[in-house]
C-alpha cells in the first residue's frame, strides 16, 4: 500500500483551474504568493508512509496470530466438529435451493392452470354445447326437420343459420377439450410437485436435527477450549485498531495532497497574474516610450527643418578642401615657433649675474697618435614627395559624387571642384538631391552580404547528394574601413564601406 502511495505522489499536481483572459488591476498591488515547497510536501508524506508501514506490519502480525490459532483448532475435536457442522450446513443450503426451485415450478404450474381455467370458462360462455356428439345430434335433427317439415322461407333461413352456427362451434369445442386436457395435466403435475416439496421438507427436518446436535457438541468443546482461544477477541480488536490507524494515516496523506494542490494552484494563478501584470506594465511603458520617441522625432524634424539644407554635405566639401590644401598645397618649411621663455623665481644678489655660458665648438681632450681621418658622407638628393590618399577619403568623395585626385597635379583641380560643389549645394532646395546619408545607406544595402545557401543546395542536388553532408562555407563579411585616419563628420556612422561608387558621374 505504501508503494502505491509513492507512485501516486510521483507526479507533481498541476493546477486544475485555468484563466484564459486575465484582468489586471494596476491600481492595486498584487499580493505575493510563495510557491509551496515540494520537498517538504514529499518529506511529510514519506513520514506518514513510514507510519503506515509500521501500522500495517502490526496489523498483519495480529492477523497471523488469529490465523495460527484458528488453524491449530482445525486438528482438534472442536475443529473436526466445526468441519462436520459446516458440511451439514452446506447440505442444508443445497436442499433449500432444490426446494426453492420446486416452489418456483409449483407457482408456474398454478399460473398456467389458472389461465387455462379462465380460458375454458370464457369459451363455455359463448357456446350452447360443450361436446362434439351433442353438436352432431342437434345438426341431424335440424336437417331432418328441414327435409320433412314444410315451413316458410323465413323459418327455413333461420334453421339454416342455426346449422351453420353449430358447424362453426365444432372448432371452439375442440379447443375447449384441449384446454380441459391441459388443466387436468397441470393438476396432476401440481400433485407431483407437492409430493416433492413434502420430501424436501422431510430432508430439511432431518438436517436441522443433525445441526442442532452438532451445535450442542460444539458448545461443549468450546467451553473446554475457552482458555486457549480466549485471546482471539483481543487480537481481533488489536487488528481492527491498527487497520483504523492505517486508514487515518492514508486520509492524512490525501488531505496533505489536497492542501498542496490548492496551494500549488494559487501559486500558478499568482504567477499567471504576475505575468499578465508585467505584460500590461510593459505595454504601458512601450506606449509611453513610443510617444516620447514620436515627440523626439518630431522635435528633431523641426530642428532639421530649421537648419540650412545640405549642411553636412557643405561641411564635407569644406573639410576635404582644407585637408587637400593643408596636406599637399601649403608650404611645409615653416619656421618653428620660438620656445617660450622659462618663467622662474627671480633670485636677488645672484653671484653669476652678468655672466654667460661659454660655447665651445671643439672639446679639448688628449689624443695619442695621428688619429683617424673623418669620413664625409655624400648628401643624398631629396626624392619627390609621393601622393597618398586614404581609402576613407575616397569614400568621402563618393558621398558628394566627386572624383578624388590620384596625383599631386590633380589636387588643385579637386579643391576647386569641392569649392564649386559647396557653392552648388547652397543653391539646391531641400530634398532636390540625395544627401550624403542617403548615399551611405544605399551603399550599405548594395554591399550587404547575401546568403549562399540556395546555390549550395543546387550544387548538392546536381552532385546526387554527395556534398549534402559537407558543412556550408562560412559567410565572408564585407571589408569595412574604420575612421582611423581622421574623425568623421557629425551625422555619419562609424564605418564606410570600401566599395563606394566614387568616380561615377553625378
Amino acid at each position: 500500500m505504501a508503494e502505491e502511495n509513492d507512485k501516486s505522489q510521483a507526479a507533481e499536481p498541476k493546477p486544475t483551474e485555468t484563466v484564459d483572459e486575465v484582468e489586471v488591476d494596476l491600481s492595486k498591488p498584487l499580493p505575493r504568493v510563495e510557491r509551496p515547497s515540494k520537498e517538504k510536501h514529499e518529506s511529510d508524506i514519506e513520514k506518514l508512509n513510514e507510519q503506515i508501514k509500521v501500522a500495517d506490519a502490526a496489523r498483519d502480525a495480529a492477523a497471523k496470530k488469529i490465523n495460527d490459532l484458528n488453524n491449530g483448532a482445525k486438528n482438534s475435536p472442536l475443529g473436526a466438529a466445526r468441519t462436520e457442522f459446516n458440511k451439514l450446513k452446506s447440505k442444508k443450503m443445497a436442499i433449500m435451493n432444490e426446494r426453492k426451485a420446486i416452489f418456483d415450478r409449483r407457482d408456474e404450474l398454478k399460473a398456467v392452470t389458472d389461465s387455462l381455467i379462465n380460458d375454458a370458462k370464457a369459451t363455455k360462455g359463448g357456446i350452447k354445447y360443450t361436446k362434439i356428439e351433442d353438436i352432431e345430434k342437434r345438426m341431424n335433427q335440424l336437417r331432418t326437420k328441414q327435409e320433412t317439415v314444410s315451413m316458410s322461407l323465413q323459418e327455413e333461413k333461420k334453421l339454416i343459420k342455426e346449422i351453420e352456427e353449430l358447424s362453426a362451434s365444432k372448432k371452439v369445442v375442440a379447443q375447449l377439450a384441449s384446454k380441459e386436457d391441459g388443466i387436468q395435466s397441470s393438476k396432476l403435475a401440481g400433485k407431483d410437485v407437492q409430493g416433492a416439496i413434502a420430501e424436501k421438507n422431510k430432508a430439511l427436518k432431518e438436517i436441522n436435527d443433525l445441526l442442532d446436535a452438532k451445535k450442542a457438541e460444539m458448545e461443549e468443546l468450546v467451553a473446554k477450549d475457552q482458555g486457549k482461544r480466549g485471546v482471539i477477541p483481543d487480537l481481533i480488536k488489536e487488528r481492527d485498531a491498527f487497520r483504523k490507524k492505517g486508514t487515518d494515516l492514508r486520509n492524512d496523506i490525501r488531505k496533505l495532497r489536497d492542501e498542496f494542490k490548492v496551494a500549488n494552484n494559487e501559486w500558478y494563478n499568482y504567477k499567471k497574474l504576475a505575468t499578465a501584470r508585467k505584460k500590461a506594465e510593459y505595454e504601458i511603458e512601450k506606449k509611453r516610450r513610443e510617444a516620447e520617441k514620436a515627440a523626439w522625432l518630431k522635435e528633431k524634424e523641426e530642428e532639421e527643418l530649421k537648419k540650412t539644407p545640405y549642411e553636412e554635405e557643405m561641411a564635407l566639401c569644406e573639410y576635404l578642401a582644407n585637408y587637400l590644401t593643408t596636406t599637399y598645397l601649403s608650404d611645409k618649411s615653416e619656421s618653428a615657433a620660438p620656445e617660450p621663455e622659462a618663467v622662474g623665481k627671480q633670485i636677488s644678489d645672484d653671484p653669476f649675474a652678468g655672466m654667460a655660458p661659454s660655447v665651445k665648438k671643439e672639446e679639448n681632450f688628449m689624443k695619442m697618435g695621428a688619429g683617424k681621418k673623418k669620413k664625409t658622407k655624400a648628401k643624398k638628393e631629396k626624392k619627390p614627395e609621393k601622393f597618398n590618399l586614404s581609402l576613407d577619403a575616397f569614400d568621402q568623395f563618393a558621398l558628394i559624387n566627386l572624383t578624388p585626385p590620384t596625383a599631386i597635379d590633380q589636387v588643385q583641380a579637386s579643391v576647386d571642384a569641392l569649392v564649386a560643389k559647396k557653392e552648388w549645394y547652397t543653391q539646391q532646395p531641400r530634398g532636390s538631391v540625395p544627401t550624403a546619408n542617403d548615399i551611405r545607406n544605399e551603399l550599405k544595402k548594395k554591399n550587404k552580404p547575401k546568403s549562399n545557401n540556395a546555390d549550395e543546395g543546387e550544387v548538392a542536388a546536381t552532385n546526387g547528394g554527395a556534398d549534402a553532408k559537407k558543412k556550408p562555407a562560412k559567410k565572408q563579411k564585407a571589408f569595412v574601413f574604420s575612421n582611423d585616419d581622421f574623425a568623421p563628420l557629425s551625422g555619419s556612422d562609424g564605418a564606410v564601406v570600401a566599395e563606394a561608387s566614387w568616380g561615377k558621374a553625378s
